[in-house]
């Protein structure tokens, strides 16, 4: 039987600066490597919009604009 939590798909997103400086803060304070952090993160706050999906216009989403001026950060 296959692992369906296997990591096996990779996903390369752009975050803002803000972003990166929210995971730095949270890695600062826990024992876990950043990916460790950021997935954890993703899988939480999907569970919370599979539960109400509102909650993606209630954060005030914005559309992705793709800047190619800007530089890429990698975690």
């Amino acid at each position: 039987m296959a692992d369906t939590n296997a990591l096996v798909q990779q996903v390369t997103l752009r975050v803002a600066d803000s972003d990166i400086e929210q995971i730095e803060r949270v890695s600062a304070s826990l024992p876990l490597k950043r990916s460790a952090i950021i997935r954890a993160a993703l899988r939480l706050g999907l569970r919370q919009l599979e539960a109400d999906p509102t909650l993606l216009l209630q954060a005030n989403a914005q559309p992705l604009i793709e800047t190619p001026s800007q530089p890429w950060k990698t975690l």
